[in-house]
């Protein structure tokens, strides 16, 4: 009777380093597109956002036969508030309505979550200079809405102002909300990206 010995050859530490290279490799290869992937789709998602608010301007000039009326400082009011009936947030709109004070306990209650059309995925996640209101996300001026940067704290009921296009082109890679620039959405609904510098 004899046996028959089988032997298994055993990978050398060349061999495990080389195949721990090309994973490795392949990992350096995909996060960058994983990245690239997640901005686009922030970026879209604003892009969206800023489209719906174009058109819900465009539908308050409509019936309004005006634009939205400026924003009374240290209160909630502007082009925000304004706009808020005509993508389906009339509730929240009522409840922010009659340019009460920011700091007041029913606009700290009703302000403490935005809106998620005025929420950019790419904006700043945290408090506006006022404890318990969101920051904006959004400005607007004239015949645009935009994005703000992301190291401004203004209270989102306050309806900012949107920074000049000059401007933006000035701000830090680090405070734009998106790789490489801003969205600015103009009131027909039409949304391009401001580039930074």
């Amino acid at each position: 009777m004899t046996s028959s010995w089988h032997t298994r050859r055993a990978a050398t530490l060349v061999e495990l380093l080389v195949v721990f290279a090309i994973v490795a490799t392949l990992f350096a290869l995909l996060l960058p597109a994983v990245y690239f992937a997640r901005e686009s789709a922030r970026r879209a998602g604003c892009a969206a956002n800023l489209h719906q608010l174009g058109l819900a301007r465009r539908m308050y000039i409509d019936a309004r036969r005006a634009p939205p009326p400026p924003a009374v400082a240290g209160t909630a009011s502007g082009w925000v508030i304004e706009l808020m009936p005509f993508f389906d947030e009339q509730e929240l709109a009522g409840q922010l309505a009659g340019g009460q004070a920011l700091d007041s306990p029913a606009v700290l209650a009703a302000a403490a979550q935005r809106p998620y059309l005025l929420t950019c995925p790419g904006g700043y996640s945290g408090d506006s200079s006022i404890a318990g209101i969101p920051a904006s996300h959004y400005g607007g001026g004239g015949w645009t809405i935009g994005d703000l940067p992301t190291d401004t704290r203004f209270p989102w009921p306050a309806s900012p102002a949107a920074m000049p296009w000059n401007t933006l082109k000035q701000v830090s890679f680090w405070a734009t909300p998106h790789q490489g620039g801003f969205n600015e959405g103009d009131a027909e609904g039409a949304v391009h990206l401001v580039k930074t510098d």
